[in-house]
């Protein structure tokens, strides 16, 4: 089960390392920065159609950033 802190502690990291901004991926997706900002804080849930588009923005498969959350999720777990 994937969790959705470390999803989106796992898409921050990504935009991070990338150079990329919130904003670029809000555009990129076709939404408001706003609904990406409740997206990143939990407040309202991934489509798998965003996270598809957001896997191509960060130039990764989607399976590949899923797998990269998995990892990410068993880092976290660890440090517990």
């Amino acid at each position: 089960m994937i969790s959705y802190n470390v999803l989106n502690a796992t898409i921050r990291s990504e935009l991070v390392r990338r150079q990329k901004t919130q904003k670029q991926l809000a555009d990129f997706l076709g939404i408001a920065r706003t609904t990406l900002v409740n997206r990143m804080a939990n407040n309202r849930s991934w489509t798998v159609d965003d996270l598809s588009l957001t896997s191509d923005f960060l130039g990764m498969s989607l399976s590949g950033l899923l797998d990269q959350v998995e990892h990410d999720t068993k880092n976290y777990q660890g440090k517990e």
